[in-house]
């Protein structure tokens, strides 16, 4: 989706609208709030609580999914643009635009420091893209576009702090959570990608508990223990098994549409599993995939080179980047010109980036 000053959608998205007296709004993606249902169900009591007079910022932390979302306030003229509260959906915004596509951005300079850290890292952080003046919405933050139809400004504003677990104990809400997805998630085909690891099999066990109806997939090459173990997983949950086994034959034909289907951002030679694992998905019907990611960001490889400091209330950020993040560095002559000097300094400045947002009275 593609919004500017004129107010121009791209329609070849695909995209939902829903519309009353007070609000226009569009969305890609899946969203809902717990207990409701996912979609238009969701959408219409989000509006509700907006009629209710709670504020945008307020009222956002309700939604859950990964989503991203163009609200447009009638009685204000004011156009409100965010995605989901964990920043998964990718969109984009300069001074004029904002868009779903950081394609459509095609006369933008190369941002030298996005260029750095992609080669570095594989990826753009802290919010940064490729180019010059487009940036990513975060997903704590809310793009506001006042009378976008007549040139009007932009602002940014916070999303509120909020959580929405009040009455429970932290292992009680699982189960609740659980509970309130299925109802949300009811009318959907849903796909769980499960593993070797504990994180995914925990999700299942969850699932499971709350009668989730879902089938289970997972790829990679024949013979690898973490198919064995799904394989075991699911037959003792008397769950469906999707396996797609990894083959790269005719991968170079396929290069221009990873390209395209990933925007550039991330290694397209590694796209190909999941795309090869998606169209299998496809096949089946699937709606929506549920994964235990994000399990990883808790795990101790994180922290042991806090050794023997494990009780430390200061975070080494020199030795996370060092052995963690990055344990091997591009070398300064792949670089020509500013980009060497960019280079060089990159582990500060990535340094320095860090402590602005991490900085907490705890290990690392």
């Amino acid at each position: 989706m593609i919004f500017n000053k004129n107010m121009i959608i791209d329609e070849k998205d695909k995209y939902y609208f829903y519309e009353n007296d007070s609000f226009k709004i569009y969305w890609q993606g899946t969203v809902f709030i717990l207990g409701k249902g996912e979609g238009s169900d969701s959408i219409k009591e989000f509006l509700r609580i907006l009629d209710g007079k709670k504020s945008v910022s307020t009222s956002t932390s309700v939604l859950k999914g990964h989503f991203f979302i163009a609200l447009f306030d009638k009685r204000q003229e004011k156009y409100y643009f965010f995605v989901d509260n964990g920043g998964i959906f990718q969109a984009y915004y300069n001074d004029d635009m904002v868009s779903t596509d950081l394609l459509c951005y095609d006369e933008s300079d190369f941002d030298e420091l996005g260029v750095i850290e992609f080669m570095n890292l594989g990826s753009t952080f802290f919010d940064k893209t490729l180019f010059k003046g487009i940036a990513k919405i975060p997903g704590n933050k809310i793009l506001i576009f006042d009378n976008l139809l007549g040139g009007g400004r932009l602002s940014i504003i916070d999303k509120a702090d909020y959580s929405d677990i009040t009455d429970y104990r932290d292992y009680e809400y699982f189960f609740y959570f659980f509970d309130k997805l299925k109802e949300s998630l009811r009318s959907k085909k849903l796909c769980l990608d499960i593993t070797g690891g504990i994180d995914s099999r925990l999700v299942l066990a969850l699932m499971y508990s709350s009668d989730c109806n879902c089938f289970c997939a997972i790829s990679g090459v024949e013979g690898i223990k973490d198919i064995d173990i799904a394989k075991q997983v699911a037959d003792f949950f008397a769950i469906e098994l999707l396996i797609t086994y990894h083959d790269i034959e005719g991968i170079e034909n396929d290069l221009e549409l990873f390209f395209d289907y990933s925007e550039g951002v991330c290694d397209i030679v590694r796209l190909h599993r999941g795309f090869l694992h998606n169209l299998n998905r496809i096949k089946k019907g699937t709606d929506i995939v549920i994964s235990g990611s994000g399990g990883e960001l808790f795990k101790d490889f994180w922290w042991l080179q806090d050794f023997p400091f494990y009780n430390s209330k200061h975070i080494d950020f020199k030795k996370l980047i060092k052995y963690r993040i990055l344990p091997i560095k591009v070398p300064d002559f792949y670089f020509t010109d500013k980009y060497r000097k960019l280079n060089a300094q990159f582990s500060s400045n990535l340094e320095y980036d860090l402590k602005k947002y991490y900085i907490m009275e705890t290990n690392t």
